[in-house]
């Protein structure tokens, strides 16, 4: 297991990287920015650093640049995380052993942590993606069978619907409580070309998910009786593979009484508890203005 210095400005995708990382044995110090991740280097001596790219203060190129010209950090491999995919190139040709573009899959990050722990990886750039220009094959005579297949499929003058919107061809389950925030959501999916089915019930949600085989979790974290985190541990520990989507949306009679310190406390912990129970990341408070592009960022 190693030590891994994780320097990343999103709180909410550094807790989650930390709380993988950690389970996988890793011991993690986090920095919110590139010289913050400097001066944790004065008394932490990690054997992998993961940089994302854009922060305040000083950015992931700077602090690139800052490892490699000190001699005692410039060994040190480090994995690059960022949404800016297109920048993968300028870190592959300083030095830089590996890059992540955003969003992933957090099994894919361990696996290249590992990796690099191991010394495993090969050095960037990968195989080429450019295509090949292939010879058509020939022809190959179909069986009866297979043809009949193909007819049920397929069948003549029709064409094979191509998924539309940023979300065709996913399933979405929504979970929240009754009222205008959940319907909106599944409006919104909908027309985003998502196939999409809403639970208002705790003990509902993993029979739901289960039954329409969804791609995608999203997961009111003020959901209670049973919590928000008793659900996503339940979801996760049935099915490994649903994104666990979070987000946070108080409708008018949910949490009577309550002032909105309280209730963003309350989100604050319950996002922290569904984390721990296998949830994958968090898109906050629900906001229709920005909802699709923050979900679309954010999904693998």
């Amino acid at each position: 297991m190693g030590k891994i210095l994780l320097v990343e400005d999103e709180e909410d995708i550094q807790m989650v990287i930390t709380k993988r990382l950690t389970d996988g044995g890793h011991e993690v110090t986090p920095a919110g920015d590139g010289q913050k991740g400097l001066d944790r280097l004065k008394d932490f001596k990690p054997d992998l650093i993961i940089t994302d790219i854009l922060m305040p203060n000083m950015d992931g190129f700077q602090l690139f640049k800052e490892l490699k010209r000190k001699e005692e950090t410039r060994d040190i491999p480090v994995l690059v995380i960022s949404a800016r995919g297109k920048m993968a190139d300028t870190f592959i040709a300083i030095g830089a052993n590996h890059f992540v573009p955003k969003p992933f899959k957090t099994e894919e990050l361990l696996a290249k942590v590992e990796a690099l722990l191991n010394g495993t990886t090969p050095v960037w750039p990968p195989p080429s993606t450019e295509p090949k220009e292939e010879k058509p094959e020939e022809a190959k005579p179909e069986t009866e069978e297979k043809s009949e297949e193909k007819k049920e499929e397929a069948p003549e003058g029709q064409k094979t619907p191509v998924p539309k919107g940023k979300f065709g061809g996913k399933t979405f389950v929504v979970a929240g409580y009754p009222g205008e925030g959940i319907d909106k959501i599944a409006q919104m999916l909908r027309q985003e070309g998502a196939a999409v089915q809403t639970v208002t019930k705790g003990d509902d949600v993993q029979p739901l998910v289960e039954k329409a085989k969804a791609d995608v979790l999203l997961l009111n974290v003020l959901m209670q009786n049973p919590d928000a985190a008793q659900i996503a541990s339940k979801v996760r520990k049935s099915d490994k593979k649903v994104f666990i989507m979070l987000y946070s949306h108080q409708e008018k009679d949910s949490h009577e009484g309550m002032t909105i310190p309280k209730v963003t406390a309350l989100a604050d912990k319950a996002k922290k508890d569904c984390i721990e129970a296998g949830s994958n990341h968090t898109i906050g408070q629900f906001t229709p203005e920005v909802f699709i592009k923050n979900l679309s960022e954010k999904l693998p």
